[in-house]
């Protein structure tokens, strides 16, 4: 038997846990998510105002102004709605409402596959690395989120603490 002395807990795990799975965390993250998707408004509309001639001839993939505008903005638009949606439940503790957060690491994953963003440096130089870093911040964030509540409805027994510090045990 396993001394319950030797039990190991993990307080900054737990406060982590605590953080990425809480009321406030969600919000900010989904605040973060509409003032990148006005960020990319707003380029797109300077970006329209100044198409070059030869635009058309591109394949479609590569105009901006018609795939951000159809596509990739409706479609983060859609994510941020079904997120703010889910705020009230949110705040009335109904967790599974946190695995929606893998909505934006969808979308994130369908636009970088598909379309690029580098159209944003023709607007303003630099605009594309802050659009990737300011995306960065927010896929990690809904990543947290998401990856932590799996955990949510997780009830430990302290046998099961026991049986897998015994597998530890075993394994060193």
């Amino acid at each position: 038997m396993i001394d319950q002395q030797k039990l190991e807990l993990f307080p900054k795990e737990i406060y982590l846990l605590e953080q990425f799975l809480s009321y406030d965390y969600y919000y900010e993250t989904v605040k973060l998510w509409e003032e990148q998707i006005k960020y990319a408004e707003e380029l797109l509309d300077k970006y329209s105002a100044n198409l070059a001639p030869a635009h058309r001839a591109q394949h479609p993939s590569h105009q901006a102004d018609y795939v951000w505008e159809t596509i990739v903005l409706p479609n983060f638009k859609g994510v941020l709605h079904h997120l703010v949606d889910g705020l009230d439940d949110l705040k009335e503790s109904f967790l599974p409402i946190l695995r929606r957060m893998s909505g934006i690491r969808n979308a994130l994953i369908a636009q970088w596959r598909d379309y690029p963003y580098d159209w944003m440096d023709h607007v303003e130089k630099g605009s594309a690395d802050i659009y990737k870093a300011k995306l960065d911040i927010v896929s990690i964030r809904a990543n947290n989120t998401f990856v932590a509540s799996d955990y949510y409805d997780s009830q430990w027994d302290y046998k099961d603490l026991l049986k897998m510090m015994c597998i530890k045990e075993m394994w060193v």
